[in-house]
């Protein structure tokens, strides 16, 4: 199974000599097409598309990324959409903010995020059931520069 990651241009050699690793972050982000439709074409979310295909789409480097039977089994999926009112990037009006997203706090929106949180296998067979808004795949091991490929 491939997944893609998006990286600054600055970190490809790293990523060839070292790989990618979670270490910086309790995980490494991912997707499961170079340009999916939720990220690109979302209609709950414009800003976030419009972010994801000005900076992500032409100021990033995209990596193709092979996963075994053990990084699937290890990896999840989660819905980003709860944490958008609290990216700071995006400056979205609270008084027009989809209400299903719409919390209190950020410790509430991260709260229900980890919550949606589901392994990869379990989202790849029910992805329709659990109709994730942004799906963002999770991955947490170390992944070697020798299942990695840069796309651009």
């Amino acid at each position: 199974m491939k997944v893609y990651h998006y990286t600054k241009p600055s970190n490809l050699t790293q990523i060839k000599n070292e790989g990618l690793s979670p270490m910086n972050y309790d995980f490494i982000f991912t997707l499961l097409s170079p340009k999916p439709l939720e990220w690109i074409e979302n209609p709950i979310f414009p800003k976030f598309s419009e972010m994801f295909k000005l900076m992500y789409l032409k100021e990033y480097s995209l990596l193709e990324i092979e996963l075994n039977s053990d990084d699937i089994k290890s990896a999840f999926v989660r819905d980003a959409a709860h944490k958008m009112k609290y990216e700071r990037v995006f400056k979205y009006d609270p008084n027009t903010f989809p209400s299903q997203y719409n919390y209190s706090s950020e410790r509430e929106a991260l709260d229900k995020m980890k919550k949606t949180m589901v392994p990869l296998p379990f989202y790849l067979t029910h992805a329709k059931d659990l109709n994730y808004c942004i799906p963002e795949i999770l991955l947490t091991k170390l992944i070697s520069s020798e299942k990695i490929k840069i796309i651009s």
